[in-house]
């Protein structure tokens, strides 16, 4: 056989052969279990995990940061953390009385068409304390909350402004301690009494549409109000 014959038929096992390996390898890898599934888009850093309750949560975003937070009420208590980068982490952990959920820097910021939601599941009852961060509830859900306390551009929502959602959010005693961060009412909320504490320069936007039987509190004077007149003289009175 000609040289070249030689190399043409040992080059072609070489190629027959190598897929063979490369099968029998993948193949036992499956049989032994070892290896990882990664899946791309949300679900690249979706984690649901079981937590423990605590009587304060606390979300907390640090600087150019930024989470979308949801709280639905549940008697079971877990959450569930979407990413769309791998720019941040979260941090979870029980820190004395409180749950806590922190963004954690891992690279360069996020812009605007990034960033992280956070879907929280708990019977909440007690305090809140929002660090940064951007909190609703679920459509229709009223958590039983003493205290919720704002500080660095956190934003709170109130209710929900969809127009197709035909229940209403009901909150018998809402106490809220805003600094530098906003606060929304929507349409469809009813709060039997709330009571504000606007610092800095922080904001409050109450829907006509929204109703609120006692309301009280103090606003600074570098603070924004907009709202029916009836619910913004009982601040500024």
């Amino acid at each position: 056989m000609k040289t070249s014959n030689k190399l043409l038929v040992g080059l072609a096992a070489i190629l027959y052969a190598v897929p063979l390996m490369l099968m029998y390898s993948f193949s036992n890898k499956i049989k032994n279990k070892d290896f990882i599934v990664k899946e791309s888009g949300w679900a690249d850093s979706h984690k649901s995990l079981a937590i423990s309750n605590a009587p304060v949560v606390v979300v907390s975003s640090p600087g150019q940061r930024f989470i979308d937070c949801t709280i639905h009420q549940s008697d079971s208590v877990y959450y569930e953390y979407y990413n769309t980068s791998d720019s941040d982490s979260l941090f979870v952990g029980n820190k004395s009385d409180s749950l806590v959920f922190r963004l954690t820097e891992k690279g360069k910021p996020l812009d605007e068409r990034t960033g992280s939601n956070l879907h929280l599941y708990l019977p909440l009852k007690g305090k809140l304390v929002l660090d940064g961060a951007t909190l609703s509830f679920g459509k229709g859900q009223s958590p039983d909350l003493s205290d919720i306390i704002m500080i660095n551009n956190a934003r709170l929502y109130l209710g929900t402004n969809e127009a197709n959602f035909e229940g209403r959010s009901d909150y018998k005693l809402i106490s809220i301690s805003a600094l530098n961060s906003k606060v929304q009412i929507h349409p469809k909320t009813h709060i039997s009494k709330l009571n504000l504490r606007m610092e800095g320069h922080s904001s409050l936007e109450i829907d006509p549409a929204a109703g609120i039987d006692s309301l009280s509190g103090s606003v600074s004077s570098e603070s924004i109000l907009n709202g029916p007149a009836s619910y913004l003289h009982q601040l500024i009175r």
